[in-house]
């Protein structure tokens, strides 16, 4: 009596609860939709001070929550040190806004950037970082919420280049997604393909830089080695990839300028081509004049900074006249924003407003990522085209890309993947 009592309680309990298992899965399905959810929702943008998207919202609403349940993972050391050199960054913005008597509509909005910008990664590194499902999941979210972001609240930029500032980026991501799926197997050779085709599509559509990182990220796809033999030869892979990289981004540089060139590209690149490289210093500069200005403004006040947007016409004009005078076609009408000092940069950006503090940050996430592209261990991975393509797509960013905007929840999206690369436990996850 009481056996047939008892294996009816266990009957009934089995179906008043599910197995572990299902409770799981289940558990991991809701996460994932989150950290989906998150990126996606860039779309929605709301004008307080600056642009508030619905993404640094979410994040912030998740923070309590994440930081209760997994926040004992941020005792990682590269999250330390991240999340130390990020609060000396601040710190060094309110110190200089203090000191050069900052706007509150400028301050706000510099504080603002470097304090989302932290609880973003926060969130992410918590929820993302080892997790090959929910990094897949907020790729994809990022690469979706991009297209609807294009289609319900394009910027200006996007107006007047829809691929360059608009559907380039997220189409991009989508084919590289495309690429760490399991049925192209872990050979990198059968995911070239892929990571060629997205090259081309930019080449053609105007984007040189991101048709450039596409280029790279399958030059290191194939140098890629797996299993213990990448471990063991982790030295003689750093002199290769030193050796390579350069000699492989000269080609493509090569290639480009002679195909623009010669108006294989089409008519749009050739005049962009000859106008930016018309100049004495080549197209590196006439691509990114920026350099000029804020490398002076750096030199001219290199431990505190000029303050957020930090404004002055001097230094705008300035570029004006650097660029005539070095032979490149500059009108008045180039300088956008007369008041604001140009970067066009993570790095230089974050020097001119915040000093040097800024500096150091985004010095150590280029290390960061410079180690994590040397390590072998993750050539093994389906991941391993999402690893590159971050870890390129990082230092592009850093050294020639304004950071703000959407950026403030991709950036941190690529530094906790890199991470999981660094770590042991994280590169043997990615692998699964």
């Amino acid at each position: 009596m009481n056996r047939k009592t008892s294996v009816h309680v266990s009957d009934a309990q089995s179906q008043r609860f599910p197995p572990t298992g299902d409770i799981t899965r289940t558990g991991e399905l809701l996460a994932a939709i989150v950290v989906f959810a998150i990126p996606t929702l860039q779309f929605l943008q709301l004008q307080v001070v600056g642009t508030l998207y619905a993404s640094d919202v979410a994040a912030f609403v998740l923070l309590p929550f994440v930081l209760r349940s997994r926040g004992r993972r941020l005792a990682s050391a590269e999250a330390r040190t991240l999340l130390t050199l990020g609060l000396l960054w601040l710190l060094g913005q309110i110190v200089t806004d203090f000191v050069r008597e900052t706007a509150f509509i400028d301050y706000a909005r510099g504080w603002a950037k470097i304090s989302l910008f932290l609880v973003s990664f926060i969130v992410v590194y918590l929820l993302v970082a080892d997790d090959p499902f929910r990094i897949r999941a907020y790729a994809a979210g990022v690469a979706i919420g991009g297209v609807l972001a294009f289609y319900l609240a394009p910027s200006a930029n996007a107006l007047v280049d829809s691929w360059k500032f608009g559907l380039g980026g997220p189409v991009t991501l989508l084919i590289v997604l495309l690429a760490t799926q399991r049925q192209l197997g872990r050979n990198a050779v059968s995911q070239v393909p892929l990571i060629a085709c997205a090259a081309l599509l930019n080449l053609l559509m105007g984007f040189r830089a991101l048709a450039g990182v596409c280029f790279m990220a399958g030059v290191l796809a194939l140098l890629q080695r797996t299993g213990t033999q990448a471990r063991r030869a982790s030295k003689r892979r750093a002199v290769l990839l030193v050796v390579v990289i350069p000699v492989a981004a000269f080609g493509f540089f090569e290639a480009y300028a002679y195909a623009a060139n010669r108006g294989v590209l089409g008519r749009s690149a050739q005049e962009k081509y000859q106008a930016q490289a018309a100049g004495q210093l080549g197209l590196l500069v006439g691509g990114r004049s920026e350099i000029l200005v804020s490398g002076r403004a750096i030199l001219d006040s290199p431990l505190l900074g000029h303050g957020s947007w930090a404004r002055s016409s001097e230094y705008a004009w300035m570029s004006l006249a650097l660029l005539q005078s070095l032979g490149y076609e500059a009108k008045p009408g180039d300088v956008q924003r007369a008041d604001l000092i140009p970067t066009h940069s993570h790095l230089f950006g974050a020097w001119v407003e915040a000093g040097v503090l800024g500096a150091a940050f985004w010095l150590w996430v280029l290390w960061l990522a410079g180690r994590a592209l040397l390590n072998g261990r993750f050539g093994s991975t389906h991941l391993a085209p999402l690893v590159t393509f971050a870890g390129l797509m990082l230092l592009w960013d850093v050294l020639f890309s304004p950071f703000g905007a959407e950026r403030r929840f991709i950036t941190p999206f690529y530094i906790a993947l890199l991470m999981s690369v660094l770590r042991r436990p994280g590169v043997d996850r990615l692998g699964k």
